[in-house]
């Protein structure tokens, strides 16, 4: 039973061909060609590790985004959408509190 995980990058995808040319094509579009072929698939690797934590209904765990990057304001409205009941941390105790704080709620 996994308790926590700690994601350490936004996931973008590699540069290559494939993905150059989604960029190409949604900036054709009018859209940021970046986020389709880079950004929304990377943070789809992001959300996907973090369900390692939830296998089960009853499943309960910690997932830690640490890249400076998530407080970019497109990550941050992708995390709220994604994880509703995130909380922000921006030190090692804000972290301890944050993670002692859902244990003490979740253990009853």
């Amino acid at each position: 039973a996994l308790q926590g995980v700690a994601i350490v990058t936004v996931g973008l995808p590699g540069l290559g061909f494939g993905n150059d040319l989604l960029d190409h094509y949604y900036d054709g579009q009018g859209l940021s060609g970046f986020d389709y072929a880079y950004t929304f698939p990377g943070f789809n690797h992001v959300v996907q590790a973090a369900g390692r934590i939830i296998r089960d209904y009853d499943d309960r765990g910690v997932v830690l985004l640490i890249d400076r990057r998530f407080g970019n304001s497109k990550y941050e409205r992708m995390i709220k959408e994604a994880f509703p009941q995130a909380a922000k941390a921006r030190t090692p105790q804000d972290v301890k509190k944050a993670c002692m704080d859902f244990w003490t709620k979740h253990d009853s």
